[in-house]
């Protein structure tokens, strides 16, 4: 998918109020390590148990961030769904959860939309991914979240943050 096509999306769940730069698909962080920790666990298993090990491993994995938990510093952790479209403004950072619609995947319910200088965001490389924490301090709240190195839309979205005054 085009990085336009993703901004159009976003910018037809924003409406004409705000205007889109950047918009990537995320996941949540965690879904790519427990799809390779079931393949290896399925490994000698056979052929069977291999399937079965790399599908339970896979659904771990994406409930890996179904869960709100707090941190040792009072920082709660909110839940992403199993796909989420981030989009960014000149102001605000924007997610919605993300549905199918005719085959086609589309923003539905919003997570956040949060003002940009009131956001800090942490980027992490992992092994196949990049993970990517969206932290808001004045909510005491964070969400994580991951992305693929290739093909990923996420380069466009640091990019927009990163030129934010």
């Amino acid at each position: 998918m085009s990085e336009q096509d993703l901004i159009d999306r976003a910018q037809a769940a924003v409406g004409d109020h705000d205007r889109i730069v950047a918009a990537a698909w995320l996941r949540p962080r965690g879904e790519s390590g427990g799809t390779l920790a079931g393949m290896d666990a399925g490994d000698g298993l056979g052929l069977a148990g291999g399937i079965a090990a790399t599908v339970a491993g896979r659904a771990v994995g994406q409930a890996s961030g179904g869960f709100t938990t707090d941190r040792h510093d009072g920082m709660a952790i909110r839940p992403v769904p199993r796909s989420t479209l981030l989009a960014v403004s000149a102001e605000r950072l924007y997610a919605w959860a993300v549905t199918t619609e005719d085959h086609h995947r589309v923003p539905g319910a919003a997570l956040f939309a949060l003002a940009l200088d009131e956001v800090e965001v942490s980027v992490h490389r992992r092994l196949t991914v990049r993970t990517f924490e969206v932290i808001h301090p004045p909510g005491a709240e964070k969400w994580e979240f991951e992305a693929d190195y290739l093909g990923s839309h996420l380069k466009f979205v640091l990019a927009a943050i990163d030129g934010h005054p």
